[in-house]
């Protein structure tokens, strides 16, 4: 029942500061806010595993490996909360396939980071920083401009 409510009240929400539910089902608004949610708590779970990565001895094994894993988690929760707000504003659409590409992107370097960090990365020789920096980069790009198309549409 308080599940009920919580939908209604968000619905009622969405149409008062957002707009009527023509182009956008009350699914996707469902979805996108709770992609939203979802995206911030990650990015709040990575920043604080990353925190508390700071109380360890630098260097040790265990100090890499939460680095990475902090970095990693934070990295994901900002496309994850990008793609739910496109998706709360538009639903499927263009826009939302643009988006899952940015989405991709921004996995991919994930992956690469993950995959090559701290031994390749950031370091002289075989080093995957910059690759891995603009991956990330050009899938925020994405989508922000996927966001703003988004939001651009419902307010005209």
């Amino acid at each position: 029942m308080a599940v009920q409510g919580m939908r209604n009240e968000l619905i009622r929400c969405y149409r008062q500061y957002v707009g009527e539910l023509r182009q956008v089902s009350e699914v996707d608004v469902l979805a996108g806010a709770g992609l939203s949610m979802a995206g911030l708590a990650v990015s709040i779970a990575g920043w604080t595993l990353y925190v508390y990565n700071e109380t360890l001895t630098h260097g040790t094994a265990q100090f890499w490996t939460t680095r990475e894993l902090s970095v990693g988690i934070a990295g994901l929760g900002v496309p994850v909360f990008m793609i739910g707000v496109i998706v709360l504003l538009l639903g499927n659409s263009r826009t939302t396939a643009f988006s899952l590409l940015g989405f991709v992107a921004c996995l991919a370097a994930i992956v690469l980071f993950v995959t090559t960090y701290p031994d390749a990365w950031s370091v002289p020789g075989l080093d995957y920083s910059v690759a891995g920096v603009t991956l990330y980069g050009v899938g925020l790009l994405g989508l922000t401009f996927a966001a703003g198309a988004a939001f651009s549409c419902r307010v005209t």
